[in-house]
């Protein structure tokens, strides 16, 4: 088994819940937890947290049926609810929030000082995790429907795919070149194979001759060389596998200070970090170098992607606390 370079652990936050999105834009990092209707501002140089939490609730909240609580999958101590995913547009200066619990996706604008102002919101069914491609569309990975669905910017269907399986998945896709990477838990009869492979989305052909083997993967990140970064939940590790999926490296571990299973990873290639949630709620951010020893490069992507070399601005409005409903916010416009 291959290893890169030690990361060094630059920083540890600790959380109230555990991660389930991350999103660098414009020099800051916006967290969503599991089971928390608020959006975290944090300045990604400092890694210090604003003080402005963005809750999303009011009307947008509902509490699950009574069907949907008869459909929880038997042995489930918990049905996702909450705030999924976050993803940003460095193009447009959007962000996207998967709202699990309303089934919406909600489309934010984030101007130079990171004052956030809703757009529009549209339905989606049980939306999970998230991904910007290189167009500018949105990528939404409904699990338990085997659904990947891809709409434009503003909330229109382009279409959508059938992954189909026994099971949850897809989990998360993102795309590298002109296909996307997969990562798919499929409960079989006699055993639960899970994988991450390549798909021919548009022309609807997985390449499972491909794929590779891992225990729960829950999150994927490409930087510039197609390099595929994967959070491996149940081995407690995130490792790297080469475009072709045919070379699997080891980048963290527990003895790199992974103290619970990561569950969301983003990376800036400008600065060379890595920023990894686990499920314990800690928000881990690693100096991090990909192939053996190159200094990752800065991003030709328009997933997660800084401006500044101070990482955005430094204004530290931390003197009062305050709470918005996305409602308010709506008002506010």
């Amino acid at each position: 088994m291959r290893f890169l370079p030690r990361p060094d652990l630059l920083k540890s936050i600790e959380g109230g819940g555990p991660v389930r999105g991350i999103a660098l834009l414009n020099g800051r990092l916006y967290v969503v937890r599991s089971n928390s209707r608020n959006i975290e501002t944090y300045n990604a140089s400092k890694m210090k947290r604003k003080s402005k939490l963005i809750c999303v609730d009011g009307e947008h909240s509902r509490m699950h049926s009574l069907k949907e609580r008869l459909n929880i999958p038997h042995g489930s101590k918990t049905q996702p609810s909450g705030l999924q995913d976050v993803a940003s547009c460095s193009n447009t200066n959007w962000i996207y929030v998967s709202d699990y619990r309303d089934s919406k996706i909600h489309r934010l604008h984030a101007n130079e000082t990171g004052k956030l102002t809703p757009l529009n919101s549209w339905k989606v069914p049980e939306p999970f995790c998230l991904s910007v491609t290189k167009y500018g569309n949105v990528m939404i990975s409904c699990r338990n429907s085997s659904k990947l669905y891809e709409y434009t910017p503003t909330g229109q269907l382009a279409h959508f795919i059938e992954i189909g399986g026994n099971g949850e998945g897809p989990v998360h896709g993102i795309q590298i070149g002109e296909d996307f990477v997969v990562c798919h838990g499929d409960a079989d009869v006699s055993h639960c194979r899970e994988f991450v492979c390549i798909y021919d989305i548009y022309n609807q052909k997985p390449d499972f001759a491909h794929r590779v083997e891992l225990l729960k993967p829950s999150h994927l990140v490409v930087d510039s060389t197609d390099q595929i970064l994967v959070a491996e939940t149940g081995r407690h590790r995130i490792v790297v596998l080469s475009p072709s999926l045919e070379k699997l490296t080891v980048l963290l571990t527990s003895d790199h200070g992974l103290s619970a299973p990561p569950t969301r990873i983003c990376l800036d290639e400008g600065r060379g970090c890595l920023f990894v949630g686990l499920e314990n709620g800690s928000l881990l951010v690693f100096r991090v170098k990909l192939d053996e020893g190159r200094p990752i490069q800065r991003s030709v992507s328009t997933y997660f992607e800084t401006k500044g070399p101070d990482g955005g601005d430094d204004d530290d409005d931390d003197d009062d606390d305050d709470y918005f409903t996305l409602d308010e916010i709506y008002d506010q416009s």
